[in-house]
């Protein structure tokens, strides 16, 4: 029961925060750094999507992905089906059985700070309603 809780609760907000940590170091602006030769007072998001932007002799190395052959690979390896299979790490049931004991909960925000209590919370309900069968 905790495992199932454990991966309901903890691998979204994780990834929420990485998602998150992710954009705003992306759009930060980049200081001047004694000594090195890099470019400054522009965000890695800018300078990755329009590097001749910032310096004119930059050369763009990015590598250009052809969708419909991206489209093609996932379809070969059993597509949108297989890649949810592949990163669901509980089943359907108890996803939501654990969903309904949060919003019997009456959905309290899942944020760092409150998620220790609301994966006790959690928990101690899914135990109560398995003890109850």
């Amino acid at each position: 029961m905790c495992s199932q809780t454990f991966y309901w609760l903890w691998v979204p907000l994780i990834q929420d925060n990485l998602n998150k940590f992710r954009q705003y170091w992306n759009a930060h602006t980049l200081q001047k750094s004694k000594g090195k030769k890099n470019a400054y007072g522009f965000s890695p998001s800018n300078m990755l999507t329009n590097p001749t932007s910032i310096i004119a002799t930059a050369r763009d190395c990015s590598i250009r992905v052809n969708p419909e052959t991206v489209y093609h690979f996932r379809e070969a390896y059993g597509g949108e089906e297989a890649r949810d299979t592949a990163f669901c790490f509980i089943s359907r049931e108890f996803e939501a059985e654990a969903d309904g004991v949060y919003v019997d909960l009456e959905c309290p925000e899942i944020i760092l700070p409150t998620a220790w209590s609301v994966f006790q919370q959690v928990v101690a309900e899914l135990e109560c309603r398995a003890l109850a069968v």
